[in-house]
């Protein structure tokens, strides 16, 4: 810690310290026989330094302290002639507060939400109880906070809840083709196929099971595998339209395209929930069973 507006302090040996913030600094100086706080406002923190050093000459400057040193004592005096603290020499010719951590501290004020988001979203309750009680040092409430706790978005998304999901099927199955097709995109591989392919794309038959695969260079060619297999269907008068499309929510699935396509064709796209690919379970297990058996 210093004193003075640099971003770097200079040592002896025209070494630098980067300095990576600024804040105020309380210090407990020796008083009388007790303490005294000595409140230092624009400190830089530099960690790699590992010792608190005050500049006098800033003191002087800035604050306007007065100084006197003599019989081996260090004192320091306010602008309006109030005694601070009385440092003693050590035997190495520097006067050197000799303190515990808890004694040197950073006086920060802040609202009982950002100590909630500090301590590790701890109860709110307890992060007051935490600075009321002592327990923690260089922290002031902010009085002037609402008081009404306010929601904290990370606790609630970490605290939120699903249902299982049922392993055995609810829905009823299709009962012509077409009427549900599933489909997935696995990749990327890491081997490329011979014509340089990383992902496969699969569709799915509801109601008979019937797969076809289509092997992709990149994700974006889903519409395009899509627009092959739809095509086939009706060619081969298995089906006269997709009535359902089923899909997870990859970004290869939501493009603009993609959705003018089902549309324009009166095909019902049915989205699964985000991050639940159990709920897209015939595509899925299908890649599995196809890596397997490669």
């Amino acid at each position: 810690m210093l004193l003075s507006p640099p971003l770097y302090i200079n040592a002896t040996n025209q070494h630098k310290f980067p300095a990576i913030r600024t804040g105020t600094l309380v210090i407990q100086v020796p008083k009388n026989g007790g303490e005294s706080a000595l409140v230092l406002h624009n400190t830089l923190y530099a960690p790699s330094v590992c010792y608190i050093l005050v500049s006098i000459g800033t003191l002087d400057r800035v604050k306007g302290y007065t100084f006197r040193i003599g019989k081996g004592h260090l004192q320091i005096i306010t602008l309006h002639g109030e005694h601070v603290g009385d440092i003693m020499c050590t035997l190495c010719n520097l006067y050197k507060v000799e303190r515990s951590l808890e004694s040197t501290y950073a006086a920060e004020e802040m609202s009982a939400m950002e100590l909630h988001h500090c301590l590790g979203h701890i109860s709110i309750a307890a992060a007051r109880k935490l600075v009321k009680s002592g327990a923690a040092h260089g922290i002031k409430l902010n009085t002037n906070a609402p008081e009404v706790d306010a929601d904290c978005e990370a606790c609630i998304i970490a605290h939120t809840t699903c249902l299982p999901i049922l392993k055995l099927r609810i829905s009823v199955p299709a009962q012509s083709f077409g009427d549900e097709v599933h489909t997935d995109v696995w990749g990327p591989s890491k081997t490329p196929t011979k014509g340089g392919c990383h992902y496969f794309i699969t569709f799915t038959d509801d109601a008979t099971c019937f797969t076809l695969v289509y092997l992709l260079s990149k994700k974006s060619e889903a519409l395009k595998a899509y627009k092959f297999f739809e095509a086939w269907a009706i060619t081969q008068q298995h089906s006269t339209k997709i009535k359902v499309l089923h899909s997870d929510c990859g970004g290869e699935y939501l493009s603009k395209e993609f959705d003018d396509h089902l549309a324009a064709a009166g095909t019902v796209w049915r989205l699964m929930t985000h991050n639940m690919p159990q709920l897209n379970g015939v595509a899925e297990r299908l890649n599995q069973m196809l890596l397997e058996h490669i």
